[in-house]
Formats: C-alpha cells, structure tokens, sequence
C-alpha cells in the first residue's frame, strides 16, 4: 500500500492506482467475482455524485472501462466502454448512455463506434441516433434486407 496516496495493491509494491490488481503467474489483473446465490450473480458499481449529495448532470461520465496494451513504451487505450448520464437527471430519475469506442490503427486514441440513448435508440457512426437503429455512411448486407411495417394496436 502506498500511504501517501492510498493506493492499495494486490500482488504489487507500487500500485499505479486506487486498486491496483497484478498477477504474473498466468494472467496481469485477474478478479474473480463469484456468486453462489441462485437469484443474483455477481456485479460491478460504478458511482458518481458532485460534492456531497450533489447531483450529476446530462453528460457527466458515470464510469469507464479502459482495455489498454503496451506499445513498448507506455499502455495505450485500444477500446473502452463509457457510462454517463443522458438528459436531465432528478429525483429518482438517472437517464443514462453506453458509448462504445475503439482505437484506429496508426492513432493513440480512442474513436466512438456506436452509442445507445436513454431512449434505447442505437447509433453507429453517429452521435446523435434519431430512431431506434441509425447508420451513417455505406452498409454492406451480404444477405438480403427484408423490411416489414408492424402495427401498434
């Protein structure tokens, strides 16, 4: 554990993080999260507030992952997965984005692919998804695309 800074690690002298997890026997990070209860499994939680009782607002990222590889000289991001509030949050009321990316080859940083609105309208190449599946720039089906109009009744 670093004092000065709080960091704890686990299989390491100088943790680089808050948690910082490392195993060099067969896998760099490997956690485990076991559940034996047959209704839930286990989970991860990622959670924000600005200040003490303070609500987040639209936009603010509520949590990351982050899968990084070595270049030879430092870890650079190859893709992540970014939560955040999407609309105007309240009481009891906490809209929310999944944001996909990826890194180009020949960049170090990250692009977004595809994102999912609090309205669950899927967007690939484009930020802003007006329906519930919208693709910008050319689609390539190698089979045929079969369209269909449903009624709500």
């Amino acid at each position: 554990m670093d004092g000065s800074l709080g960091y704890v690690g686990i299989g390491t002298g100088t943790p680089g993080a808050a948690l910082h997890v490392t195993n060099n026997v067969n896998r760099i990070g490997n956690i485990l999260i076991d559940s034996e209860n047959t209704n839930f499994g286990g989970s991860i939680t990622f959670r924000r507030q600005d200040g003490m009782g303070i609500a987040v607002n639209n936009g603010n990222q509520l949590g990351v992952i982050d899968i990084s590889g070595y270049d030879g000289s430092a870890y650079r991001t190859a893709a992540e997965i970014l939560f955040s509030a999407d609309g105007s949050t309240g009481a009891s009321d906490m809209p929310g984005r999944i944001v996909f990316l990826t890194t180009p080859d020949g960049s170090a940083s990250p692009s977004e692919r595809m994102r999912i609105t609090n309205a669950g309208f899927i967007g690939i190449a484009t930020t802003t998804p007006a329906t519930i599946f919208s693709v910008v720039g050319n689609t390539y089906f190698d089979s045929n695309l079969i369209t269909f109009a449903s009624s709500s009744a």
